[in-house]
């Protein structure tokens, strides 16, 4: 339902798109880990964190996004000094680990394939 809304409202869509991809894989990832794993109980304290996290963006973020609703699709450049460049950063940082994290899935599950410990 919150996908459809932002879906559906956003002038500015691939932001909302993105919202909406998220919610749904964070959503999706904590059913799954409940039903494949026993968590200890700080790593269940630490999910319910990043779930009300993930909340409390969609909320404050939500209200910007109604008033881009109104604008035509755009990618808008925008400055915020010295807190843009750290932040970009950041971004490109979580993107190479992410990929490494793929390349390293990649490889267990090549190895596993092939019959070994997948290095375990």
């Amino acid at each position: 339902m919150i996908a459809g809304f932002l879906l559906a409202l956003i002038g500015h869509g691939v932001i909302g798109a993105l919202l909406a991809l998220e919610l749904a894989i964070s959503t999706v990832d904590q059913v799954l880990e409940v039903d494949i794993r026993t968590l200890p109980p700080t790593e269940r304290a630490a999910h319910v964190v990043l779930f009300v996290n993930l909340g409390i963006i969609l909320a404050l973020l939500g209200q910007q996004l109604l008033a881009w609703a109104a604008l035509p699709p755009a990618l808008v450049r925008v400055d915020h000094g010295w807190a843009s460049w750290v932040l970009s950063g950041l971004a490109i940082a979580s993107l190479g680990w992410r990929v490494r994290d793929g390349l390293a899935a990649s490889r267990l599950r090549r190895r596993s394939r092939m019959g070994g410990n997948g290095g375990l």
